[in-house]
C-alpha cells in the first residue's frame, strides 16, 4: 500500500541537503534532531431510532501510531433503523509537509432513504426527526490518499460486502433499513519516517 517512497524520501533528502550547505558540520546533526509528526482527527454523528443523534470523534498520529481509522454508526441486533449519518472532514496537521502537506478532506456522502429516494451528494445522508429509513448509501473521499471503505448491516440480512469508491452499500427498492454502517478509512503509512530521519542524521555526523 502506497508504493510512494522514493520521490518522498527524495524530497525530504533535498530540505537536508540544502540545510548542510549552510550549517556547520558539528551543528548539522542538532538541527535535525526533529520529532516528526502528522495528526490526523475526523468525527462524524448518526441518529438512529428511539436513541436520537449520537456523536463520536477520533484523532490518530501517523508517523508512530496507525494509519487506519476504524469506527461503526447505528446498533446491531436491536432491530433499530439508522435514520441519518453525516461525517466530518478529515483533518491532517504535519510538520513534515515535504512528505505530507497539512488539509482537509472532505468526504461525499450520498443516501437512498425511504419515500425520497437518492438524494444530493453532500457531507450526510438520511433524515432526522421523520422516521424515515436509510437504505443504502454511497462514500468517497475528495483526497486522493484518504482512502474510504464501508459496509452496511441490513435488516433481515446483516452484514453486507465491503464497498469503496462511491459504490452502494445497502440496498433500494426491498424496504430495508440500514441499521449500523462500519467505516474504515485508511491513510498513507508513514511509520519509516523516523528510521529515514535516523539514517540522514548519522550519515550527517559521520557514525553510519
Amino acid at each position: 500500500m502506497y508504493r510512494t517512497r522514493r520521490p518522498l524520501l527524495a524530497l525530504l533528502a533535498a530540505g537536508v541537503i540544502a540545510t548542510m550547505s549552510v550549517l556547520p558540520a558539528a551543528t548539522a546533526s542538532a538541527a535535525f534532531a526533529i520529532s516528526p509528526r502528522v495528526d490526523v482527527s475526523a468525527g462524524w454523528r448518526a441518529h438512529i431510532q428511539n436513541v436520537g443523534d449520537r456523536w463520536a470523534s477520533k484523532n490518530i498520529e501517523l508517523v508512530y501510531g496507525t494509519n487506519v481509522f476504524d469506527f461503526t454508526l447505528g446498533t446491531q441486533g436491536q432491530s433499530l433503523r439508522l435514520e441519518y449519518v453525516s461525517l466530518s472532514p478529515v483533518v491532517i496537521s504535519s510538520n513534515i509537509k515535504s512528505v505530507i502537506g497539512s488539509r482537509s478532506c472532505s468526504i461525499n456522502v450520498q443516501g437512498h432513504v425511504q419515500n425520497i429516494g437518492w438524494q444530493g451528494v453532500s457531507s450526510s445522508a438520511g433524515t432526522r426527526g421523520q422516521g424515515l429509513r436509510l437504505e443504502a448509501i454511497k462514500m468517497w473521499s475528495t483526497c486522493s490518499d484518504v482512502k474510504i471503505r464501508y459496509s452496511a448491516h441490513v435488516q433481515n440480512i446483516g452484514w453486507m460486502d465491503m464497498k469503496t469508491a462511491g459504490q452502494m452499500a445497502g440496498t433500494s427498492g426491498r424496504g430495508l433499513a440500514i441499521e449500523a454502517i462500519r467505516v474504515r478509512m485508511e491513510l498513507p503509512d508513514l511509520s519509516w519516517v523516523p528510521d529515514r530521519l535516523a539514517d540522514i542524521d548519522c550519515q550527517m555526523a559521520g557514525t553510519c
